[in-house]
């Protein structure tokens, strides 16, 4: 299978029994035995997850902060709209409580108290930063 460059991000740093949250590499993850996916809804499972991957899910959710202090190891994927081909309606999805770029994804780790490394991942028009915990 060849991985988009998110994908691939996505390979390195998640490791061990992981837990994919949010739907959008739902395909991906679903090859590896070692991971459970769910939504953000269900994320308070009783389990013990040596990574929880935030996959599109920050700049949905009402209280990021709740997210961001619930793993030890904590890998998270959010849209970078401002880097987007005009072509896929940057800043159009009416879900999203907000946008990320990656000034406001810092500020949003530094809040919850995380030591962070943040890429931003680009391809075929897309960007998505991405940052490890």
């Amino acid at each position: 299978m060849s991985l988009n460059p998110k994908h691939q991000w996505l390979a390195v740093h998640a490791s061990g029994h992981t837990l994919a949250v949010g739907t959008e590499d739902a395909a991906f993850w679903q090859g590896r035995p070692d991971t459970v996916i769910c939504g953000p809804e269900t994320m308070g499972d009783k389990d013990h997850f040596d990574t929880v991957v935030l996959g599109e899910v920050l700049q949905l959710v009402d209280d990021p902060q709740a997210l961001l202090r619930q793993a030890i190891k904590l890998i998270i994927v959010v849209p970078n709209e401002h880097s987007w081909d005009a072509q896929f309606q940057p800043f159009k999805n009416a879900k999203h409580k907000r946008v990320y770029d990656t000034e406001a994804l810092a500020q949003e780790l530094d809040k919850a108290g995380r030591k962070y490394r943040i890429e931003d991942v680009s391809y075929q028009g897309w960007s998505f930063l991405c940052a490890s915990c």
